[in-house]
């Protein structure tokens, strides 16, 4: 797929329960990212959350991605049910070398809007708790482009940490954005339908996509 498209890079978003025996081989072909969710370091809890008692599997890829990735940043949806973990995931994080980020998300808004308001922890509250552990100091060279993300580095800790505030400020990459998202509906994030069609045209619209974009993509 990389060389049919011309990407310049392979990154992939994964809660990656079923990920850790495709490594490899999604290395050997161009991944060069891995975005995987932890929403827990404890069993029980993590099964609450995402319904699939896991953890181990998903820790076993996040320390593999750790390894033989060259960036891994791990997701964490904060809720008032984690919020407590916030220093032991940190921790966790700083055992796995320079190349990993953790990256806390305030929770998306949903309905009934009660549940979501009791779930809810917004994104001050978030780096507060952070800054209890220590002295920060704003990143600007994480690869990714989303604006929606303030990076810092926890020094005390040396951990790379981001806090994605999309729900409460939302803002959009706009025609400097280095990414094209394809939803399961066939759109990308640009509104566009283009997972229609044959297989020939799918493959023609997605490299119209990418040369509109080359001139803003950056060697990696």
């Amino acid at each position: 797929m990389q060389k049919i498209f011309g990407y310049t890079e392979q990154n992939i978003t994964t809660n990656g329960f079923l990920m850790a025996d495709k490594l490899e081989k999604l290395v050997e072909n161009g991944l060069v990212r891995t975005n995987i969710s932890l929403d827990s370091l404890n069993r029980e809890k993590f099964k609450e959350i995402t319904g699939v008692d896991g953890l181990e599997e998903v820790i076993n890829t996040i320390e593999l991605s750790s390894n033989i990735v060259k960036l891994t940043k791990i997701n964490v949806c904060l809720m008032n049910k984690n919020f407590d973990e916030i220093s032991d995931l940190i921790d966790f994080v700083s055992t796995l070398g320079e190349n990993v980020i953790i990256k806390f998300f305030e929770l998306w808004k949903f309905n009934p809007a009660d549940i979501y308001l009791a779930m809810h922890v917004d994104c001050d509250k978030i780096k507060n708790k952070i800054l209890e552990l220590g002295n920060i100091e704003p990143l600007d060279s994480i690869k990714g482009n989303n604006p929606n993300v303030e990076y810092f580095l926890l020094k005390d800790k040396n951990v790379k940490c981001g806090i994605v505030a999309a729900p409460t400020n939302y803002k959009c990459g706009g025609p400097s954005c280095k990414k094209i998202r394809v939803y399961t509906t066939g759109r990308t994030c640009e509104g566009r339908k283009i997972v229609t069609g044959t297989y020939e045209e799918k493959v023609e619209a997605f490299k119209e996509l990418m040369e509109r974009r080359s001139s803003t993509v950056v060697a990696r």
